[in-house]
């Protein structure tokens, strides 16, 4: 009899140790969910903006590496402009042979097409952190048409 309550207490205690270590695990995959989505969530208003860069900031710290700036046009820009570039050596071309240059006279009483100005483009950064550029905004992936910028004539 002593014996069965010995067994009941050793399976009562290892149940109750799988049970802990169950929700522990959990907790953990809620804390690391959690994370993610703090880190990789677009924030809307500034509030939220803020929020995530303090977030960002606690967690570099917390982990002791450099804290990581936002990816904008800019700081692409500056960290290409710094960092060092390894050119290719060039190789002498052979020269395209030329082409006949045709000449077209335009026809009378036949109008001629107007030149159209060229359409906007965007540069934005991809996820990468890469720069890209875009002949419509509609070709630039909506997460990131916020940073996206039109380039100047």
């Amino acid at each position: 009899m002593a014996r069965k309550k010995t067994q009941k207490k050793t399976a009562a205690k290892s149940h109750a140790f799988l049970k802990a270590l169950l929700w522990s695990l959990c907790f953990l995959a809620l804390l690391l969910t959690l994370d993610q989505l703090a880190l990789r969530l677009q924030p809307t208003t500034p509030v939220l903006q803020e929020l995530q860069s303090s977030y960002r900031e606690f967690r570099s710290r917390l982990l002791g590496r450099k804290p990581q700036p936002p990816l904008t046009i800019e700081a692409v820009i500056d960290r290409d402009v710094t960092a060092p570039v390894a050119r290719p050596i060039p190789t002498p071309a052979k020269k395209p042979a030329k082409k006949p240059v045709r000449t077209v006279t335009p026809q009378p009483g036949v109008k001629q097409a107007a030149a159209q100005p060229a359409a906007q483009q965007y540069l934005y950064v991809d996820t990468d952190g890469d720069l890209q550029f875009a002949d419509r905004l509609e070709d630039i992936p909506p997460a990131l048409r916020d940073n996206a910028q039109p380039l100047k004539d």
